[in-house]
């Protein structure tokens, strides 16, 4: 199987407990990832090392306001390439922008389940890397009575694959976007929170499943830094 798989993780607004829980379950695979920060999320400022590459997630609610956001984040993450704009915004007016603060390695382009994908140069140094999966369009858009199967993850097709998923559907074992969406606004309020884990197959399933079959198979995985080396030798 000539396949890279790539594990991202989009923190959004999630509280540190709820991150943390997420990274508990992925070091016990010790792979390489990259983690997209939205905000000022401290605790994530000294995790950087060879297996964990830090990027930006942007909150672009007008495009004008990207620059802004974006130099935020590198303040606060000055060593970051990588960024992957919160729902997927994208324009052609942000490319000067991405170079200017050196952001070379660009999560934003959505493939679902397609075979053969591989990155592609977009503007100057910038590399695209189309996402294969992605948790929440997968519990709201993929019907089929192998939801939480891993073989639901079509893992034996060619090309690569950008997985993306979000520590709270880890956290709540997200089986509906309905369990979401009545907590969405309830983030900081960890008993509610609780209250809603879902205790049944879900979103946490397929991602230790996914982890589960790396393992066992040995599939090579890379976080967006090694991908854009193993491609582009840079």
């Amino acid at each position: 199987m000539n396949s890279t798989i790539c594990i991202t993780l989009d923190i959004d607004w999630a509280t540190e407990r709820i991150f943390q829980y997420a990274m508990d379950i992925l070091t016990q695979y010790d792979i390489p990832i990259t983690i997209f920060a939205t905000d000022n999320c401290k605790y994530l400022v000294d995790l950087r090392n060879n297996l964990i590459d830090i990027g930006i997630h942007p909150n672009v609610n007008k495009i004008n306001d990207i620059e802004k956001v974006i130099k935020e984040l590198k303040g606060i993450f000055p060593a970051t390439v990588s960024l992957r704009n919160h729902a997927l915004v994208h324009s052609s007016r942000f490319f000067n922008i991405f170079d200017k603060y050196k952001i070379i390695n660009i999560s934003n382009y959505l493939m679902p389940f397609h075979k053969n994908i591989q990155p592609f140069k977009l503007y100057k140094d910038i590399v695209e890397f189309p996402i294969y999966f992605m948790d929440d369009l997968y519990l709201s858009e993929y019907k089929c009575k192998d939801i939480f199967n891993i073989s639901s993850l079509k893992l034996g097709s060619s090309g690569m694959k950008v997985f993306c998923f979000h520590p709270i559907h880890v956290y709540l074992n997200t089986e509906s976007v309905a369990r979401y969406n009545s907590i969405k606004k309830d983030m900081n309020n960890s008993g509610k929170i609780d209250s809603i884990i879902n205790n049944g197959i879900g979103i946490r399933n397929i991602f230790i499943d996914l982890l589960e079959y790396i393992k066992k198979h040995k599939l090579d995985i890379k976080n967006m830094q090694g991908m854009r080396k193993k491609y582009f030798g840079e």
